[in-house]
């Protein structure tokens, strides 16, 4: 990269990012590409050095929040950057509580709803990496009613699909760990578009809505009886007779959550018309001696378990 096009790191996050980034592991295959650091390289790595002493990450993100509100009089180029900026700041958990204590929070709304795309995706971005494990953000970022947009971005088919997985990103992570936010969750109907986010072609989408309703379940046991009353487990089960598909291991992965110690689940799955006993017979033969689907097959193996011991034996099966 040559260097007038580098950024400088704007703190020891960004510059750590950037070495992990541009070093070769040390259990790579091939050769080693070790050379000593060129005088340019050493040269941009002094002065990044240099420009991170005696900086006030709260001044760089007052200065990013100035740019982003201005944006009559900056190019939409700048306004991008300075999201980047405070992307990278709000890493440090500390610094992510400053951010809303000089009042960055209020240019939440207003991102998500940009016209640009990339602001979009940078803004449900950004409040992922706020409410990443961080109990006081992700009260404020309820509080302020993002919730409820960011699921609609997920659940608009009009939308782009970065800034949809971006947002099913922030809500994973505003969700976690926070009955609170749960709740809300709840109210906002948020496992039914979990459900259609599985429902589209987004590969991602699938994946991370599956992984996100099945940790869900495992974090509260209610969650499960709800879900079977909402008709969500023959949802599921509706999706895993599609043509097999990668996702389908997080399926798979969905039920066992649910049906874990849930009897309303697991008399859901044991109904004759939803086919799952036969299917997962089917899937077992389908996928058994391949590698990549080892852990799918161990889905396949524990549903059985659960809902089909004492009417079928994988051990026959096999």
């Amino acid at each position: 990269m040559a260097e007038n096009n580098r950024r400088f790191p704007r703190n020891l996050q960004g510059l750590l990012n950037f070495c992990t980034e541009n070093t070769q592991l040390e259990d790579a295959k091939g050769p080693s590409a070790f050379e000593p650091m060129s005088s340019e390289n050493r040269k941009w790595l002094e002065e990044a050095l240099a420009g991170m002493q005696g900086t006030d990450p709260v001044k760089l993100m007052l200065e990013d929040i100035k740019i982003i509100i201005n944006d009559a009089d900056n190019a939409l180029e700048r306004r991008r950057s300075a999201l980047e900026d405070l992307q990278m700041h709000c890493e440090d958990i500390d610094i992510a509580n400053d951010f809303h204590k000089i009042g960055g929070f209020h240019l939440l709304p207003t991102l998500l709803r940009s016209e640009d795309v990339e602001l979009r995706s940078g803004a449900a971005e950004l409040i992922g990496t706020l409410t990443q494990n961080n109990p006081y953000c992700q009260k404020e970022v309820l509080d302020i009613g993002l919730l409820p947009i960011l699921l609609k971005k997920l659940d608009d088919e009009t939308e782009s699909e970065h800034v949809r997985t971006k947002s099913l990103f922030a809500i994973s992570c505003l969700v976690r760990e926070s009955a609170e936010v749960q709740d809300e969750f709840v109210k906002c109907d948020g496992f039914s578009v979990l459900l259609r986010a599985m429902q589209t072609n987004v590969e991602k989408l699938q994946i991370k809505s599956a992984f996100l309703m099945s940790a869900l379940c495992q974090e509260q046991v209610k969650f499960k009886d709800m879900l079977c009353s909402m008709g969500l487990v023959e949802q599921l089960v509706g999706l895993l007779h599609g043509e097999h598909r990668p996702f389908h291991e997080h399926l798979m992965s969905a039920l066992c959550s649910i049906v874990s110690e849930c009897e309303s689940a697991k008399t859901e799955c044991c109904r004759p018309e939803l086919g799952l006993d036969e299917l997962l017979k089917e899937r077992f033969h389908l996928i058994q001696g391949k590698p990549e689907y080892e852990e799918e097959l161990d889905f396949i193996s524990r549903l059985q378990k659960i809902c089909f011991s004492g009417r079928t034996s994988s051990d026959a099966d096999r």
